[in-house]
């Protein structure tokens, strides 16, 4: 796996492959060299990569890092032929088994070399959809970082050998990440960076790329056949604190593709950190190939958890300006410790006809289930002057939903997904979970729900939350979820239902 150094005045990425060829001797009448080994030179044929900062070199690892060279008009060796590395640094000399043959010779180089790949239209493409980054260690870039060159070259003499020389030229993006704390935020060690696209493939878990295609003209991508891949990328890190009086670093290879910076292809990144999670949402733009892109993270708030009334401690999420629980409400006393009342009696079941009822429910009065999925609510509780949220919180508004859909793209045939937690672990039957990734960090669960006349349902199947904000006189509006579909809904329903919170902080 190539490694990666700092250093100033190197040049961006170079990739200078050297095949050392033997001694030069000057004899113009000596034979011509066929069978005999044939050497490679090569470089970075674009100038570097795009980047605010300098100083980022590959460097190849001797006895590891191999490339595989194709050459059908070979006299030996000439399909797929490993040549690896002798020495460490940003250009190397390699060693292979290739030898010349006759006339004119067409050759196709690759980096990293694939074992079993026997022709040049063949060669299996992949990027990892997790990657792995260790403190400010980026070797992982490395190994990540498919290249390709291709060359014509005639065999000389034995006197006057010929060392074919290869352009390569980068398939993938690189982006780096530079992450710093808000100011007033303690330091905290960072876990992971997840980067989602709506629109664009990021990570390949298989595809072919034909080397003998013509090399594309400027910033245009390699074409790559039989695609299949994922719209994430994972960068788990560890060893790399996060603090806000210094820049953090992270890197991550993805697929080049096009982010227009339409509302539909912003791209969600979601950073976690042992103090939480923050999710920040940036315009996408074309990302092209051997380019390095520097995404500002700068001014990040990681919130603490909370802690309610009757000391249910909750983990919060930041998303975007707003700070949420990222689970459900669970507490059945309001902030200055009355309690709210239940219907545990047969007598009192059905509520359909009472006026202001204000009760709430673990889903079929199972304590279990208020644990995993919180307790369900009517309206006239959540509006208590009382407040259910803990001090310092609120249950959002019709217009604090709008603004957290919004900011996950303002779809709503996509933000649902975004906030579902992934799995059927709490989303089941039949064993689907349409479109969620859980990007968001929100970790929407399916409570179901409680209808007036006191029947309890959709537990697995949806999630429904209530918003303060009255429809009209008998219902009020709410925001669900379901596990058949990726849409984060705006609906009514009536106030004497049961329904999930989540607290938003003031």
């Amino acid at each position: 796996m190539k490694t990666i150094r700092f250093t100033i005045f190197s040049i961006i990425f170079g990739l200078l492959v050297l095949v050392i060829a033997c001694k030069k001797e000057t004899n113009p009448a000596a034979a011509p060299q066929t069978g005999s080994k044939i050497s490679v030179t090569g470089q970075d044929a674009a100038a570097g990569l795009k980047s605010t900062l300098s100083g980022l070199t590959v460097n190849w690892v001797a006895n590891t890092d191999m490339i595989g060279l194709y050459c059908s008009q070979a006299a030996s060796n000439g399909t797929n032929a490993a040549y690896t590395a002798i020495t460490t640094g940003a250009a190397s000399s390699f060693t292979g088994a290739m030898t010349w043959g006759t006339y004119t010779h067409d050759f196709y180089a690759y980096y990293p070399w694939v074992a079993g790949s026997n022709a040049s239209t063949a060669v299996p493409i992949t990027l990892s959809a997790t990657q792995e980054q260790t403190g400010n260690n980026y070797d992982h870039i490395g190994a990540l970082d498919f290249t390709v060159a291709r060359a014509s070259a005639s065999p000389g003499t034995s006197g006057q050998p010929v060392d074919v020389n290869l352009n390569f030229k980068h398939v993938f993006t690189l982006l780096e990440f530079d992450l710093q704390l808000a100011s007033g935020q303690n330091s905290t060690d960072l876990s992971s960076i997840e980067l989602y696209s709506t629109d664009a493939k990021l990570s390949l878990n298989y595809g072919r790329i034909n080397l003998t295609q013509t090399a594309p003209t400027g910033d245009n991508p390699y074409t790559i056949d039989a695609v299949g891949g994922t719209k994430k990328v994972a960068l788990n890190v560890s060893g790399c604190t996060l603090t806000s009086g210094s820049v953090t670093q992270a890197y991550m290879m993805i697929l080049a593709g096009n982010q227009v910076g339409s509302t539909s292809s912003d791209m969600t990144i979601k950073i976690t950190s042992v103090a939480g999670v923050t999710v920040v949402v940036k315009t996408g733009i074309n990302f092209v190939r051997g380019k390095r892109y520097t995404i500002d993270l700068s001014g990040l708030t990681f919130s603490p958890t909370v802690t309610d009334v009757e000391t249910n401690v909750y983990n919060t999420v930041t998303i975007g300006s707003q700070v949420w629980t990222a689970s459900n409400l669970k507490t059945s006393k309001y902030s200055n410790g009355d309690l709210v009342g239940t219907t545990i009696t047969d007598a009192t079941l059905d509520i359909a006809s009472e006026f202001n009822p204000k009760y709430q429910w673990a889903y079929l009065a199972i304590e279990g289930n208020a644990a995993t999925y919180g307790r369900l609510y009517t309206w006239f509780v959540v509006t208590d002057s009382r407040n259910i949220c803990p001090t310092g919180w609120h249950v959002p508004s019709d217009a604090d939903w709008t603004s957290l859909s919004n900011y996950l793209g303002g779809d709503l045939t996509t933000a649902g997904g975004k906030l579902k937690e992934t799995g059927t672990s709490h989303w089941a039957d039949p064993f689907v979970n349409t479109g969620a990734t859980n990007e968001a960090g929100f970790t929407a669960l399916g409570g179901g729900c409680r209808i007036p006349e006191g029947v309890f349902t959709n537990i697995y199947d949806g999630g429904y939350w209530w918003s303060s904000t009255q429809y009209n006189s008998t219902n009020a509006l709410i925001r669900d979820i379901s596990y058949v579909f990726s849409q984060f809904r705006r609906d009514n329903y009536n106030k004497n239902s049961g329904y999930s919170v989540r607290c938003l902080r003031d």
